[in-house]
């Protein structure tokens, strides 16, 4: 059974797309030594405002600037361009491009904001990738996302009493829900899928831990001083 850590994984990959609620403290997306950031079109733009430089900027780039795209490839960068008439979104794209090199602890951000059915798609798609192995976290300028999928089944967060927690099902129940450190605990109850029992709970103490047995689950942990 695999776990995630908030902000303690060190990442392997940073995934960044275009979404307007990207972090902007770089200080919350650690990337190991031989990590690569992976830009997903647009997201270029979120990399050059965090003072990173990318390995690879992936998608049909018709939201980058050319002025980006050059800045890409000074800095050594490999640029894939794709045909606007494709089967992937850009960040799909970039995911892949993660997993092509090996990654397995991956952190993305830029998942959230703008148009609703890019968000939607985002989070089905990490969820995708967890339940194929990947360990992903999604950090927003917000807060957090964690995607118990697959063979990661647990995650401890760090935060601060009072901040939101929302235990939400997907594609079914989330069996065997056990959770510590938040104000209404779970021992071992199902969360039924559709219903909202999860949401709006709230951290009791500075760490809380969420653990499913079978399904999945989306833990979206919204920091209360919007960090």
């Amino acid at each position: 059974m695999a776990s995630q850590k908030a902000n303690k994984n060190v990442a392997d990959a940073l995934v960044i797309a275009a979404g307007s609620g990207f972090c902007r403290d770089v200080s919350r997306l650690p990337l190991g030594d031989s990590g690569r950031v992976i830009c997903a079109d647009g997201g270029v733009e979120a990399c050059r405002a965090l003072g990173l430089s990318p390995h690879i900027l992936t998608g049909d780039l018709d939201s980058a600037s050319d002025s980006l795209i050059e800045w890409v490839r000074d800095c050594g960068a490999c640029v894939r361009r794709y045909p606007t008439d494709k089967d992937r979104t850009d960040m799909e794209l970039a995911l892949d491009e993660a997993i092509a090199l090996g990654s397995r602890v991956i952190t993305v951000t830029g998942v959230t904001g703008g148009r609703i059915d890019h968000t939607l798609a985002n989070i089905d798609l990490c969820l995708c990738y967890a339940g194929r192995g990947a360990n992903l976290t999604a950090v927003e300028e917000w807060g957090e996302m964690f995607f118990l999928a697959g063979p990661v089944r647990t995650v401890s967060m760090s935060g601060s009493v009072g901040d939101i927690v929302s235990l939400i099902p997907r594609c079914g129940n989330a069996r065997a829900v056990r959770t510590s450190g938040l104000y209404y605990s779970l021992d071992g109850e199902d969360l039924q899928y559709g219903a909202s029992r999860g949401v709006s709970n709230y951290m009791s103490g500075p760490v809380a831990r969420v653990r499913i047995d079978e399904g999945e689950l989306l833990v979206v942990h919204t920091r209360a001083d919007g960090r």
